[in-house]
C-alpha cells in the first residue's frame, strides 16, 4: 500500500486554468512536506514556477481527424496508451493518494476500482459539478459513487450531489485558489493595456475572457452590450479566449446589432503571459454563464480588483455574495444584464470598492495554503 504522503495528482490536458490550479495546489502541498508528482499530457504549458513538482507524462495531446471513423480510432488508442501510461506511474511510484482534476473516461467507476485495488485512496475535485441529471448523469454518478473522497468548490454544488445520491458525507466544500500568480509586478497601466489591445484610453470596457462554449452565455453578453451602448458611446466589449464551437452566430449577432466597431475580439487560446494585458484594460469582467461550478475567471478577476457582474449559477452567485465583489444577475437575460453592468459603470468608488476587496480577499481566504490545509485534511482524516 502506497503511503498517504506520497501523492499522485492527475489533470489530463495540460492548458488552462485547471493546469494551473492543478500545478498551485501540488507546489504547495510539496512544500508542506507531501511527496508529489503531477500527471498529464504532452506538451504542457510551462508555468515559469519556482520548485517545480516533478511531472510523469501520460499521452500526448492532440487534433483529431474530421473523419468520424479515423477520429474515434485514434481517440481509442490515445485512451488505451494514457490507461498503460497511468498503470506505469502507479506501479513505480506508489502513491497512496491519487488526486484527479478530471475524468479519465466514462468508465472512470472501473478506473477508479483499479487505483484503489493497487493501495490508493482516490479523491476527485468536481470543477464541473452539476445536477445530476441528463443523457451522461449514470456514468458522473458511478464516477462519483467510486471516489474516496470528493471536493466540490460550491455549498450548491455539494447540494447537487448529494440531491442525486451521493453520500454528502465524502464531499468536501474547499474554496478556490487564487490566480495571483498572474497579477504579480504587471509593469502595465490601464492605458497601455487598452492602447495594446486596440481600445481608446477613454473607453469603458467591459472584459468576457476565457474558452467560449454554449453554457458561457455569450450571446446573453452581446445582447446586453447592444443595449448599452445605445445609452454609452464610449463603452467597448472584448471577447478573449478560444471558441469551442461555431462562433458564426455570435459574429453574425454582433453584426446584426452594428457592434463590430465596438467589440475587440481575439478568438485564440490565450496564453498565460497575455492575461494582465485583458484585465488591466477593462472596468469590469462579466461572466453571463447558464451553468457552471465555480470559475478561474472569476478568480483573476479577483486578482486584477476588478468588479465582476455574473449570473446566478452553480457557486458564482453564493462566492459573488459572500465576498460582496459585484452584481449578481437572477433573470438570466440582455436587459437584466445590461442594468447590472450600467450599476457598476456609473459607481466607479462602489466599483473601486468591489475591486479592492476582491483582490483582499485572493490574498487571504483564497490563498493556496488555505486550500492546501483543507485537501490535506481530505488526505489524511479520509472526511
Amino acid at each position: 500500500m502506497g503511503s498517504r504522503n506520497r501523492v499522485l495528482m492527475v489533470q489530463p490536458t495540460g492548458l488552462s486554468g485547471i493546469w494551473h490550479y492543478t500545478n498551485a495546489l501540488s507546489q504547495v502541498l510539496m512544500e508542506s512536506g507531501l511527496k508529489v508528482m503531477l500527471a498529464t499530457l504532452l506538451p504542457f504549458e510551462d508555468l515559469k514556477r519556482g520548485g517545480r513538482v516533478p511531472i510523469w507524462p501520460i499521452g500526448t495531446r492532440r487534433a483529431y481527424a474530421s473523419n468520424w471513423f479515423s477520429s474515434a480510432f485514434r481517440r481509442l488508442l490515445d485512451h488505451d496508451d494514457r490507461l498503460f501510461r497511468l498503470r506505469r506511474v502507479m506501479m513505480e511510484y506508489r502513491p497512496g493518494i491519487v488526486h484527479l482534476h478530471a475524468p479519465l473516461g466514462k468508465l472512470d467507476f472501473l478506473y477508479f476500482r483499479y487505483l484503489k485495488s493497487l493501495g490508493a485512496r482516490v479523491i476527485y475535485t468536481a470543477h464541473d459539478a452539476r445536477p445530476l441529471t441528463g443523457e451522461a448523469w449514470w456514468f458522473d454518478w458511478a464516477r462519483y459513487q467510486a471516489a474516496d473522497g470528493i471536493l466540490v468548490h460550491s455549498s450548491r454544488c455539494r447540494q447537487y450531489l448529494v440531491a442525486g445520491g451521493i453520500d454528502g458525507g465524502k464531499i468536501t466544500r474547499i474554496v478556490h485558489g487564487n490566480y495571483l500568480d498572474f497579477c504579480q509586478d504587471v509593469d502595465l497601466s490601464t492605458d497601455d493595456a487598452r492602447r495594446s489591445i486596440g481600445l481608446p484610453v477613454n473607453s469603458r470596457v467591459v472584459l468576457f475572457f476565457g474558452a467560449i462554449a454554449p453554457y458561457k452565455g455569450l450571446d446573453i453578453l452581446i445582447e446586453a452590450f447592444s443595449r448599452l451602448f445605445r445609452e454609452d458611446s464610449q463603452v467597448h466589449l472584448v471577447i478573449a479566449g478560444e471558441p469551442l464551437e461555431d462562433f458564426g452566430p455570435y459574429q453574425r449577432q454582433i453584426e446584426a446589432f452594428g457592434l463590430r466597431d465596438r467589440i475587440v475580439q481575439d478568438l485564440r487560446y490565450i496564453p498565460f503571459a497575455e492575461f494582465s494585458k485583458y484585465f488591466l484594460a477593462s472596468d469590469l469582467v462579466a461572466l453571463p454563464y447558464r451553468r457552471i461550478s465555480q470559475s478561474g475567471i472569476l478568480q483573476l478577476a479577483y486578482g486584477f480588483g476588478k468588479p465582476v457582474v455574473v449570473s446566478n449559477v452553480g457557486g458564482l452567485a453564493e462566492t459573488v455574495e459572500e465576498d460582496r465583489t459585484g452584481l449578481i444577475v437572477d433573470r438570466l437575460n440582455g436587459e437584466e444584464f445590461a442594468l447590472a453592468i450600467q450599476r457598476i459603470l456609473a459607481d466607479r468608488e462602489s466599483a473601486a470598492s468591489m475591486g479592492k476587496r476582491g483582490r483582499s480577499l485572493a490574498e487571504t481566504k483564497y490563498s493556496w495554503r488555505a486550500v492546501a490545509r483543507d485537501v490535506s485534511s481530505v488526505y489524511v482524516d479520509g472526511r
